[in-house]
């Protein structure tokens, strides 16, 4: 997958006005995680992620894990069939 240069502001627009994004069967892969870096780390109007049906492994849930950990507003976190494990 190639990245766009503005994913990362895309994530933000979605982040913003969303409480629940779907991001399901999306192509995301670990370098389109990386891209969250600091737009969903300091969210806190979103509730719900689901990353579910995108191939991003035991290496892309570690760096959701590591940017998550400062989120106080993701409540529910889907990755159901991302190849983890």
């Amino acid at each position: 997958m190639i990245l766009p240069k503005n994913l990362g502001h895309s994530v933000l627009l979605t982040c913003q006005v969303s409480e629940d994004v779907n991001f399901a069967a999306n192509g995301i892969t670990v370098e389109a995680i990386k891209a969250f870096d600091g737009v969903v780390q300091s969210n806190i109007t979103v509730k719900t992620l689901n990353l579910s049906g995108n191939n991003i492994g035991d290496e892309g849930a570690k760096i959701l894990c590591d940017i998550l950990v400062e989120n106080n507003g993701i409540q529910k976190l889907q990755l159901n069939k991302c190849m983890v494990g």
